[in-house]
């Protein structure tokens, strides 16, 4: 008995491509079931070029809105994070599912400043060119801060 893949729906991506391995993950409805790998079926997410059946137009997500739903192999797209996002998984009510939402990435720059006689006193700014600090016995670290 062959193994037949479910059949996708608009949203599902047939295929992926990640690592330089193709992974087939539905049957497109059509008469010639394959997954088509056509640039104009492809859109670019996070690294991944992902396949559908048909070109889609994939819109850009808001923040803290869900982009990618999986459920099981099935890897649905609702739209696509901005540059300055990160994709964090979600738990889902339902079972074998979990979704991705989009979450707003914000950079700082973090002084951690000597303090004498007290200890490490910490000091937080928006402007990764300049900090400020009490003491000479500091150092200046990017860090990122998912809001």
């Amino acid at each position: 008995m062959d193994y037949r893949r479910p059949v996708c729906t608009p949203q599902q991506s047939c295929s992926y491509e990640a690592f330089g391995i193709l992974f087939a993950l539905c049957d497109c409805p059509e008469e010639n079931s394959m997954c088509p790998h056509d640039e104009k079926n492809a859109v670019e997410h996070r690294g991944t070029s992902l396949q559908f059946c048909s070109p889609r137009i994939v819109p850009i997500c808001e923040n803290e809105e869900i982009s990618t739903t999986v459920a099981g192999i099935q890897t649905a797209i609702h739209c696509i994070c901005p540059e300055d996002s990160e994709l964090v998984q979600q738990p889902s009510k339902i079972k074998d599912v979990t979704d991705y939402i989009c979450r707003q990435v914000i950079y700082l720059n973090r002084c951690l400043c000597m303090c004498v006689g007290v200890g490490v006193c910490t000091f937080i700014t928006s402007d990764p060119q300049y900090s400020i600090c009490p003491t000479a016995k500091f150092f200046a670290r990017r860090f990122k801060l998912i809001v």
